[in-house]
């Protein structure tokens, strides 16, 4: 199964290898810190994505439709009593 770039950690860690590879090239200063901020912005997307990829797999363990429901879209159930 291929991951989606929200679940894919691989994704936007060659976004981030991407960024820094011009970021290199760049000869202002000012324009090489803003093209390294968003490698690092692209660094916490993959982490971000880990963490979905890793919830996903949890609650297909679980093998519930629901629990993955719940996970991919962060619902959270309230007690009522």
């Amino acid at each position: 199964m291929s991951l989606s770039p929200r679940t894919d950690p691989e994704y936007w860690r060659s976004r981030a290898k991407e960024a820094r590879a011009v970021a290199v090239q760049m000869k202002d200063a000012h324009t090489k810190a803003v093209m390294l901020g968003i490698a690092q912005d692209y660094e916490k997307l993959a982490e971000r994505a880990e963490q979905r990829a890793e919830k996903a797999q949890q609650a297909r363990s679980v093998g519930s439709p629901l629990l993955a429901a719940l996970f991919r879209n962060k619902v959270v159930l309230k007690n009522t009593t």
